[in-house]
């Protein structure tokens, strides 16, 4: 659980887990809003989000539209005047002033928008994306997007191929560690050091390749026989030999919570099911993981059985019948 507050304190929320887009706006009417070169808006799903307090003390402004709707809308604290948000009712997402956060959201920004309307005494030195209003327009889906007075998605679109890419230690490795000490990688996986150590020592009848969007490496997948000793911790030792363990991420933080680490995990699954020898597909995480649990039951996956884990604490494990 993630909590923020504004200013004077007065407004309090808290939200489950920011999935993004974490993106840093330099448009005319993010300017003025924030008094500073650009705003920083990190995407929340409706749903994740709740005022705890102060709601009585939200007030909201709606700038006139100069194109089409929706209108620019802001939402502040009517005490201290900091921007808070304040998503209306039918919305799938809302855009969360970054700055009123109280902990880390385990993401980061992924890109600049609005670049032509940038100030000019500031200069981008950072190497984000830096997308056009028209560029954005272009990738995005009008209906979904957080933030009221930009249209768009983070969502991947339809269209978007994905492909799981045989791993090339010299083209991948050095991408998966950068990925492995991402805060938002490092929170699940752990010690980025041995992991790329067992990235590279596969263990017989496993495997590993790169999750790509459009040809664009953005994550990692890997898959080996279940130890019995991991069988012992999961306190499943009847399960039938051969069966298969998967552990993915996806390590560019732009594109989490896109819906690329469920269709990669379904071709997984079918190649997995083309084996005879393979009875049973599972995957482990922390019960605090929310973001992957729901993926895995997205592809099929069921609940069997919560365990402690003796690095990642309470987990769950869950399994989905190759056959």
């Amino acid at each position: 659980m993630i909590r923020g507050s504004c200013l004077c304190g007065g407004v309090q929320f808290e939200i489950e887990e920011a999935v993004g887009p974490f993106e840093l706006c330099h448009c005319p009417r993010c300017r003025k809003t924030s008094g500073s070169a650009f705003v920083a808006g990190l995407g929340v799903r409706s749903k994740d989000f709740r005022l705890t307090s102060g709601s009585q003390l939200i007030r909201t402004y709606e700038a006139p539209i100069r194109e089409r709707p929706p209108a620019y809308r802001v939402a502040f604290c009517s005490r201290c005047g900091s921007p808070v948000p304040d998503p209306p009712a039918d919305a799938k997402w809302l855009e969360i002033p970054a700055g009123l956060l109280d902990a880390d959201p385990l993401l980061r920004p992924d890109k600049h928008i609005f670049v032509e309307c940038k100030s000019d005494w500031f200069r981008i030195s950072d190497s984000l994306p830096q997308l056009t209003k028209a560029q954005l327009a272009r990738q995005r889906q009008p209906s979904d997007h957080p933030s009221g007075g930009h249209e768009g998605s983070s969502l991947l679109r339809e269209s978007s191929k994905i492909d799981l890419l045989a791993f090339d230690v010299e083209a991948h490795l050095p991408l998966l560690r950068r990925w492995l000490r991402e805060p938002h990688v490092r929170r699940w996986w752990g010690d980025p050091d041995a992991n790329l150590r067992e990235s590279l020592q596969r263990p017989q009848g496993g495997g590993h390749a790169v999750i790509a969007i459009d040809g664009a490496p953005v994550g990692y997948i890997c898959w080996q026989p279940y130890r019995r000793e991991d069988l012992e911790i999961l306190g499943e030792s009847d399960i039938a030999e051969g069966s298969i363990d998967v552990d993915l991420m996806i390590g560019e933080v732009a594109h989490v919570g896109e819906g690329a680490g469920p269709r990669a995990l379904e071709i997984l699954v079918e190649e997995l099911r083309g084996d005879a020898s393979v009875p049973l597909v599972g995957v482990c995480t922390s019960v605090e993981n929310t973001r992957a649990i729901r993926a895995f039951e997205k592809v099929g996956f069921s609940r069997l059985r919560e365990y402690d884990d003796p690095e990642f604490g309470r987990c769950w494990f869950m399994a989905l019948r190759a056959r």
